[in-house]
C-alpha cells in the first residue's frame, strides 16, 4: 500500500530499461497534521507491540503502519522502535559486548540527567554527577520512544489523500 503512491523511474540496466519505485522519495506530512493536537493523539506502546499491530487496532488494517512511522519520523523500525526489556538486554550484548551491561556509559549530572559530562572523582564524591550504564543509557533511551503520536483515525482519509497528493509530485 505506502509504496504502491511512489513514483515510477525508467532505468538502464545494460541496454534495457527497467520500471523501478523511486523508493527515495520522501514526504513529510503538512504541518497541520503533525502540529494541530486536533489530528494527533499521545499512544503509550506495548511490550512487543509493533506499528502493524498499532495500525490495526486504530485503523483496522496493518498496512497504515506507515502512517505511524511518518507522523513519529521514524526511519528504521527495527531501530527506532520501542524495545521489551529482553530486546533491550539483547541489543546491549550485542552492541556493547557480553558482560558488559553494567560497564559505564556515560557520567551525567544529578541535577540534569540529561546532561552528560566529563568524569570527576570530586563531583562524584560530592553527588553533583553519577554514573550511567550502558543498560541505563539504552532504558532511557528506549523509555522516549514507547510514548509516540498516532493520527486520530476519523483523519486517516485526509491523511492519505495527502500524502498520495504530496508523493506524486
Amino acid at each position: 500500500m505506502f509504496f504502491k503512491q511512489f513514483p515510477k523511474l525508467a532505468y538502464k540496466v545494460g541496454d534495457s530499461l527497467i520500471t523501478i519505485t523511486d523508493i527515495f522519495r520522501r514526504v513529510v506530512p503538512l504541518e497541520k497534521f503533525i502540529v494541530n493536537e486536533t489530528f494527533l493523539e499521545q499512544y503509550t506502546i506495548k511490550a512487543g507491540e509493533r506499528p502493524e499491530d498499532i495500525a490495526f487496532t486504530l485503523y483496522g488494517d496493518p498496512q497504515y503502519h506507515w502512517i505511524l512511522l511518518l507522523i513519529n519520523n521514524i526511519i528504521d523500525p527495527y531501530n527506532e522502535w520501542y524495545y521489551t526489556s529482553d530486546q533491550i538486554k539483547a541489543m546491549v550484548n550485542q552492541r556493547y559486548g557480553e558482560a558488559q551491561a553494567n560497564a559505564t556509559h556515560h557520567w551525567a549530572t544529578t541535577a540534569r540527567p540529561e546532561i552528560c559530562v566529563d568524569y570527576d572523582p570530586a563531583k562524584v564524591a560530592s553527588g553533583e554527577i553519577f554514573e550511567v550504564t550502558h543498560l541505563e543509557h539504552e532504558e532511557i533511551e528506549n523509555e522516549l520512544r514507547q510514548t509516540i503520536k498516532v493520527l486520530h483515525p476519523r483523519y486517516l482519509n485526509d491523511f492519505v489523500a495527502e500524502f498520495k497528493q504530496l508523493i506524486g509530485r
